[in-house]
C-alpha cells in the first residue's frame, strides 16, 4: 500500500523525519518529496517494512548473505570488463570508448558504492575480490604511487 511519509511514521511509531532519514540512507521510496503542498515523499508500506528489517531486525543474516552476493556482483563486474558486457562480445570499455583504466576504475568505483550501501562502510583495498583487485591496479596504472587510495 502507498502512503505519504506521516501514515508511515504513524504505522512504525516513529516520526516523519525519522522516515525521511530512512529514505536519504537508502530505504524505498515510490515518489521522492517536493517542497510543494501535496507533492510529498510517498513510500511502500511493504517493501519499507522488509527494508526495515533487513536493515534493523536482521542484519547479520543479511550481511552474511550480502557478502555472497557481493562476490557474486564482483565476478559479474570482473566479467563486463573482460568479455561480454552487452551481448555483442564487447568489452564494456571499448562499447563505451574510454580507456580501460577509467573503464576499470568505474568498475570498481560500482562495486565500492554497492558496498558502502550495503555494509555502511567503504571498502580496503586489500579486501576486494581477486579480480576486483585486478581491476583495481589498473586502474592504478596511471595514478601516482603515493595517490592511490587505500580506500574508497
Amino acid at each position: 500500500m502507498i502512503v505519504t511519509v506521516e501514515e508511515a511514521a504513524r504505522h512504525f511509531r516513529r516520526s516523519p523525519s525519522a522516515i525521511r532519514r530512512w529514505i536519504a540512507s537508502g530505504a524505498p521510496c515510490e515518489r521522492v518529496g517536493q517542497s510543494r503542498k501535496g507533492h510529498g515523499a510517498m513510500v511502500d508500506l511493504e517493501r519499507l517494512e522488509q527494508w526495515y528489517a533487513r536493515k534493523y531486525q536482521l542484519p547479520s543474516l543479511e550481511k552474511r548473505s550480502a557478502k555472497e552476493h557481493f562476490e557474486q556482483l564482483a565476478a559479474w563486474l570482473v566479467d563486463a570488463f573482460k568479455r561480454d558486457s552487452s551481448g555483442l562480445g564487447i568489452p564494456i570499455h571499448q562499447l563505451l570508448g574510454i580507456g580501460q583504466d577509467k573503464g576499470a576504475a568505474f568498475l570498481v568505483m560500482i562495486y565500492a558504492y554497492a558496498h558502502l550501501r550495503q555494509f555502511e562502510c567503504r571498502p580496503e583495498v586489500r579486501d576486494l575480490p581477486a579480480g576486483l583487485l585486478t581491476l583495481y591496479r589498473i586502474a592504478c596504472i596511471d595514478a601516482h604511487a603515493d595517490k592511490v587510495p587505500s580506500q574508497f
